[in-house]
């Protein structure tokens, strides 16, 4: 094997004054002063941010939206919203107005709920309360393993 030197042709690692350029040894802020002229002016008016989607939920109180389920009014199941989300709040509409809104979860396939939104329906439906407890304990309990081997 043989090595290789500086001395080889086209390897040597000292810059040759063909490849030094001016811009190297102009500061970023002079550079961006010299860019200025050629850049485009900002817009007058920032631009929306916000996705929206027309939604309609099943019989549950939630519409989905990024994967994520988020609650809404029972009394507004089954009927068309707009889903207007944000990078930081996410609200459901009806024609009235803002009818929901939550902090938006960039998480996947979570359920995101506003008791204000479920408590009026357990209390319409009596039995709901059991069963919706023992759900959310399930939720936040890990699962078991399966075997002990």
């Amino acid at each position: 094997m043989t090595s290789m030197s500086s001395s080889t042709p086209g390897l040597s690692s000292a810059p040759t004054s063909a490849h030094i350029r001016d811009e190297e040894r102009r500061t970023v802020g002079a550079l961006l002063e010299a860019e200025r002229e050629r850049l485009l002016p900002l817009p007058a008016h920032a631009p929306s941010t916000h996705r929206m989607e027309a939604l309609r939920s099943g019989k549950p109180p939630y519409l989905r939206f990024d994967t994520n389920d988020y609650s809404i009014p029972h009394t507004l199941a089954r009927k068309p919203l707009d889903a207007l989300g944000g990078r930081r709040h996410g609200a459901r509409h009806a024609r009235r107005g803002a009818v929901a809104t939550h902090v938006r979860s960039y998480a996947k396939r979570q359920v995101i709920e506003d008791l204000a939104h479920i408590d009026p329906l357990v209390a319409e439906k009596k039995r709901a309360w059991e069963l919706r407890g023992r759900d959310r304990l399930r939720a936040l309990c890990p699962t078991p393993m399966l075997s002990w081997r």
